[in-house]
């Protein structure tokens, strides 16, 4: 069985600005992981910075 994996993004972090098609998606999948967050924008910063 090929199994297969889908990346929904949540462009400024707020879960209330999900799509309807991204929560449709997520009501119907086995398995649903969220990433741990980072450290944000001063650690970018810093990395330009560099």
């Amino acid at each position: 069985m090929l199994s297969k994996l889908y990346l929904i993004g949540i462009g400024p972090g707020d879960p209330k600005y999900l799509t309807l098609e991204a929560r449709g998606l997520i009501e119907k999948l086995d398995l649903f992981l969220i990433p741990e967050k980072g450290g944000g924008k001063k650690e970018l910063i810093q990395k330009d910075q560099n």
